[in-house]
This record gives structure tokens, C-alpha cells and sequence, in this order.
């Protein structure tokens, strides 16, 4: 000064003892700090703790300053800087916090749009969904990735069950879905097989025979049309009873089906004592040996009956194969005429149309 006299310092010897102590609380302070930290944007946990670590050890043993910088700015334990360092931690601490939050709310209401009323499940969600509300509400970071970690636990537990629950509930109606197709499947059989002969009715054929037609004019792959009728089958009925005729109609039907034994092969009852059958990919002559193995198979063998007596039966078949651009209608009318060809010709036997 201007006198040569010094001004006295305010800074007394107890006043510096109560700043080290300071200090020393607020190294300590930091590395607590450091252990509890959380990852936030820009910066993990560990390189904040890190930082934390570097601080205490500056401030409690006079370390290097973490910021580095000159000796004579930085000597002794200078804590300039710290402020920075908190500040920007403590701002991405509050964004990290209030995007929690924000998630926490989403999460619990979501959660809450499963819930169902009365449910045990439900009511441990709901209390533990209130708890980490509160978490929330509280700020303290730990508790509240504790509650979130137990809510988010809980609900995979509960939902669980539920699927479970869930799982056994649908394989039950996956069980009856599974019956009803079975009696779907059995109601549109009896619908489409003559109930009798156990072969397809004549619905069932018409439908068939469109759909052969129609096939035919995009593939021109052949197809052929048997009519069988069953000889003399009056007689039968009235000679043995209508009884006796029915079974003679299923041999007559088992026949027919053991020589016509392709998957592609279509059996029906046309009407009476008649059949038709319809080779799909065969052409003229091919239908020629399945109407030939018929004839032959019915004259070889009688037909047993039971508690009657065995019947020699015989059958007489028109055969047509479709000609390009016929119907349906046309194709039968032909097959037809073949068929009434083979009887005034004294039956037993195949007639190709013309």
C-alpha cells in the first residue's frame, strides 16, 4: 500500500482448517457421485466416473487437476472447473430423468390398456405400476431403474401366465375347429355321394363334368365318359326283392371302382341301375381297356349277397372321349348312345362312339 503497510488477511487459520475439511467432504462426495451414475447422451456412466475419480483424487491428495492446464493456475487443490463439470452432467442428468418419465407414463399406460379387471395378475400390475409412479415422482434415479426393472419383470411373469392360459384356450378351440371341419368334411360328403353305393351322386357328376369340359379347353389333355348300366337289373328286383337289388347295386358300384383305381378317376351313380365314370387323361383307346376290364371283371364273378344267393350279373358300357369345344351335355348324349348301341348289340359288352 501507499503507507508500506500490509492490510490484514480475513483468512484465519480455522477459517482454512474448515475449507480442507470442505474439501476433503467434497472429494469423498465425488465418489459417491461417480459410483451412483447412469449413462446419459454423449457420455457413459464409466468415463464419468472416471472424472469423478480424477477430481476426488485432486482435491483429497493434490493429483494432477483433471483439466490439466498450467502449474502456477492449477497448483494446490483448486476445485475451478468442478462447477462446469456438474452443471452439464446435471443438465443431461434432467433430460435423462424426464425421457424416464415420459417413457414410465407410455409404458404404464400401455400396460394398463391389457389390464383386465378383477384378475390377480391385473392387481399385482396395477400396485406395482403405482409404485413406480411414485418412483417417478420421487427424482431418485435408482429407485426409480429398480421399480422399472421389477414393473417390466412382472409384467413378462404376468403375461406369461396369460399366454399360457391363453395357449391352452386357443389349442381348445383350435380342437373344435378341428371336429366342426370333420363334420363340415362328412356333411359335404354325405351331400355329394349317393348314400346308397357310397360313390358320388349325380349332382356331384354335373359338377364334375363342367369342370373336366372346362379344363379341357385350356389343357387339351383327353378325357373320356363311361355309361354303365347294369343288365337285366328289373329282373332282379323282381325275382329277389328290392333288397337284394340294392346289394347287387354297391357290387355292381365296388367293381366299377377297383377298375377305375386312379386318384383322378371319378365314379357316379347316374340314376338307377346306371353309372358313369369319368378318365381324366385318357383318350379313346386307353377307355376302350378300362370298359373291357369291366365287362370282364362282372362276367368273371358273381356278386354274393348276403343271406341270399350269389348273383351272376353282367353290364353293358358306351364309351365316348370329349371332342373339342363339346359340352357337357353333348359329350353325355354320346356316351349315351354308345351305351344303348352296346345293349341292342345283346349286352355284356362296350361300345366305342362314334
Amino acid at each position: 500500500t501507499a503507507g508500506g503497510k500490509r492490510k490484514s488477511s480475513s483468512i484465519t487459520p480455522s477459517s482454512l482448517a474448515v475449507g480442507e475439511r470442505a474439501l476433503d467432504a467434497l472429494g469423498e462426495l465425488l465418489r459417491v457421485l461417480g459410483d451412483m451414475s447412469f449413462d446419459v447422451e454423449g457420455e457413459k456412466a464409466s468415463a464419468f466416473r472416471r472424472r469423478c475419480d480424477a477430481w476426488a483424487r485432486h482435491l483429497l491428495i493434490g493429483a494432477a487437476h483433471p483439466e490439466g492446464a498450467d502449474e502456477q493456475e492449477r497448483s494446490g487443490r483448486d476445485f475451478r472447473g468442478l462447477g462446469r463439470l456438474m452443471g452439464v452432467r446435471r443438465r443431461a442428468e434432467v433430460e435423462v430423468v424426464r425421457r424416464l418419465r415420459e417413457l414410465v407414463g407410455q409404458t404404464a399406460e400401455r400396460i394398463a390398456k391389457l389390464i383386465h379387471e378383477g384378475e390377480d395378475g391385473d392387481q399385482r400390475l396395477e400396485r406395482s405400476l403405482r409404485e413406480l409412479e411414485q418412483a417417478a415422482a420421487g427424482g431418485d434415479v435408482r429407485v426409480l431403474r429398480a421399480r422399472v426393472d421389477a414393473t417390466v419383470k412382472l409384467a413378462e411373469t404376468i403375461f406369461s401366465e396369460r399366454r399360457a392360459r391363453h395357449a391352452a384356450e386357443l389349442e381348445a378351440v383350435s380342437q373344435h375347429m378341428a371336429e366342426l371341419r370333420g363334420q363340415l368334411e362328412q356333411a359335404r360328403l354325405e351331400a355329394s355321394t349317393d348314400p346308397l353305393t357310397q360313390v358320388f351322386n349325380r349332382a356331384s357328376l354335373d359338377r364334375h363334368l363342367d369342370a373336366v369340359v372346362q379344363l379341357a379347353g385350356f389343357t387339351d389333355e383327353p378325357a373320356s365318359l363311361l355309361m354303365v348300366d347294369v343288365d337285366h337289373f328289373k329282373r332282379i328286383n323282381d325275382e329277389h326283392g328290392h333288397v337284394v337289388g340294392d346289394h347287387a347295386l354297391r357290387g355292381v358300384a365296388d367293381n366299377i371302382v377297383r377298375v377305375a383305381s386312379r386318384r383322378t378317376d371319378f365314379v357316379a351313380r347316374y340314376g338307377g341301375e346306371e353309372f358313369a365314370v369319368i378318365l381324366a387323361d385318357t383318350p379313346h383307346r386307353g377307355a376302350a381297356r378300362v370298359a373291357e376290364r369291366l365287362v370282364a371283371i362282372m362276367k368273371r364273378g358273381p356278386i354274393a349277397i348276403p343271406d341270399g344267393p350269389s348273383l351272376a350279373i353282367t353290364v353293358s358300357v358306351g364309351v365316348a372321349t370329349l371332342r373339342p369345344g363339346e359340352s357337357p351335355e353333348e359329350w353325355v348324349r354320346r356316351a349315351d348312345q354308345a351305351l344303348y348301341a352296346a345293349k341292342n348289340g345283346g349286352r355284356d359288352r362296350y361300345v366305342l362312339a362314334a
